[in-house]
């Protein structure tokens, strides 16, 4: 029986609350087998918190999408750099 290919994968996930993110590292088929390898959730700063809260007020502005694009963008790198260092 041939053995399903193995992938080691990191998902990341900020949630509505806009209040942190998660972040894993796993194992999967794809299929059937998945397998925690690390995970962590990191808090944003409350500074982090208003910025991303106050540029959602006004969501529907073309500049201020990008602009929050960019700083939801480098927020994402921030943190994936924390969970390599922790995790290394």
């Amino acid at each position: 029986m041939k053995q399903k290919k193995l992938y080691k994968v990191i998902g990341i996930m900020t949630g509505t609350s806009m209040d942190g993110i998660d972040i894993s590292y796993v194992s999967t088929d794809g299929l059937q087998r998945f397998k925690i390898i690390k995970e962590k959730n990191y808090q944003y700063s409350l500074n982090e918190q208003v910025t991303i809260k106050k540029a959602n007020i006004k969501i529907n502005e073309k500049k201020v999408i990008k602009d929050l694009d960019i700083k939801i963008s480098n927020l994402i790198i921030k943190y994936l750099k924390k969970f390599f260092k922790d995790f290394n």
